[in-house]
């Protein structure tokens, strides 16, 4: 297999984000000296849905030279005390490997100064699964026609799907894009309402790229 993207959104537990911010640096520096790493990336979430998180919520990133450069990377470093110490300062929100789409390259994802990232993690149910894939491409022509959107991709899951995920990110140009679009009525709008009626959200933030050195 190509490339694997990892996805982690990690929600910091209360009161530890002095702790995670210690531990996670420790931790990505030992991530960086695995054989197979491209690229690691760190974004930071200010918004989600469909509720607020009522602590802070941070996504880890990285994209693997291979499934099996990505597998020996968890062998070598699940067990390990650097990983236990930074595991126990947060909570998963969401865990995934997923495939990237042609074009897509985390190194310039979101990269410039105010470029918003929202990613979206689903799950549908199987019974749901042929409206989700009805309904998804007129929203995504939707929301990619507004002003300020400037990527959308879809990532296929790689990893253990129990609960049938999907993943998608979108990129904008400036948070203030994204406020003004979040206030059109996009979330309203039927389009809209028949493709969130085809899953449950597991995670959706919205974030900014920052560094976890």
């Amino acid at each position: 297999m190509s490339q694997v993207v990892e996805i982690a959104i990690r929600k910091v537990k209360k009161g530890r984000l002095d702790e995670f911010k210690k531990a996670r640096a420790v931790f990505i520096t030992e991530l960086k000296k695995q054989e197979g790493v491209v690229v690691d990336r760190e974004f930071q979430s200010f918004y989600a849905l469909p509720a607020p998180d009522d602590t802070e919520v941070f996504i880890g990133m990285t994209t693997w030279a291979s499934m099996e450069a990505f597998g020996a990377a968890g062998q070598n470093l699940l067990g390990t005390a650097v990983a236990q110490n930074f595991f126990d300062t947060f909570d998963f929100k969401a865990y995934a490997a997923v495939k990237p789409p042609e074009g897509f390259d985390l190194r310039t994802l979101a990269s410039r100064p105010g470029q918003i990232l929202e990613l979206g993690v689903r799950s549908t149910p199987s019974e749901q699964q042929e409206a989700f894939d009805q309904t998804k491409p007129p929203f995504i022509e939707f929301l990619t026609s507004q002003d300020g959107v400037l990527e959308d991709y879809e990532l296929e899951v790689v990893s253990e799907n129990e609960q049938n995920l999907s993943v998608g990110m979108t990129v904008y140009d400036s948070q203030e894009s994204f406020q003004k679009i979040a206030e059109s009525g996009l979330l309203q709008h039927p389009i809209t309402g028949a493709y969130f009626a085809t899953f449950t959200l597991v995670a959706s933030q919205f974030a900014f790229s920052v560094t976890n050195d």
